[in-house]
């Protein structure tokens, strides 16, 4: 049996309290994965022993290749393990713990409505509007489509230079469908969108594919999964 990496070892206690979290890949994720990727992960800080736990929300349609970690109260501190600081680890671990299930998880699972991802998203830390390609992403798949066809208006001649082709192909394909009102066909380009992001950082099996706001099938969807809808 594989030897626990320290960063299982030190949260194991905050898996046994919380069945709705696990450690896949080098993540400590909320599950199950729709549309938001909660995200913990341990931040070598350069000094030995001594490490920060920092996390990150991200629409999954939108999460970039290197990720823009943000720090949050009581989790933005500098753990050590070093032996001279006199900490056992025990300790360690009740105190990393307590500070990620009283600071962490409840805005993790705040951000389970899609409006409350696209809020944050636009207007909390992301800031997702300074990134034209990944706003055009999130208006659409908040089934926003005149703010969606204003971006495209505003950046699609950058987003079909033939500067970029492999950097926006995700976005002319959206364009296309945008233009011929392809509302089914948007909805799915954005989850293969997911499909490949969660590929890329080997967390697929905790993905749920799921429908998007603007889709049919969306507030029959939310109730079943116990989501409140407004």
């Amino acid at each position: 049996m594989p030897r626990k990496s320290r960063f299982q070892r030190l949260l194991a206690p905050l898996l046994l309290r919380n069945n709705d979290v696990c450690i896949e890949n080098r993540f400590l994720l909320l599950r199950p994965l729709r549309h938001a990727f909660c995200a913990l992960v341990f931040d070598i800080v350069g000094i030995a022993g001594v490490f920060r736990p920092r996390w990150f929300v991200f629409p999954i349609f939108a999460l970039p290749p290197v990720l823009q970690l943000m720090n949050i109260d009581g989790v933005g501190t500098k753990y050590s393990d070093e032996p001279a600081r006199g900490m056992p680890e025990d300790l360690l671990s009740e105190q990393l713990c307590a500070d990620i299930e009283a600071s962490v998880l409840p805005f993790f699972r705040s951000v389970t409505t899609f409006d409350k991802l696209y809020a944050y998203a636009l207007h909390g830390d992301l800031q997702i509007w300074q990134r034209e390609a990944l706003h055009f992403r999130l208006e659409l798949a908040m089934g926003n489509f005149d703010a969606a066809r204003m971006l495209m208006r505003w950046h699609s001649k950058r987003w079909f230079s033939d500067e970029t082709p492999a950097e926006h192909a995700n976005e002319r394909q959206l364009c296309a469908l945008l233009d011929a009102n392809d509302h089914t066909g948007i909805g799915h380009c954005l989850r293969e969108i997911e499909a490949a992001v969660v590929a890329a950082y080997k967390v697929e099996r905790l993905w749920e594919p799921s429908p998007f706001p603007f889709e049919p099938e969306y507030k029959d969807w939310a109730r079943k999964s116990g989501i409140k809808v407004e």
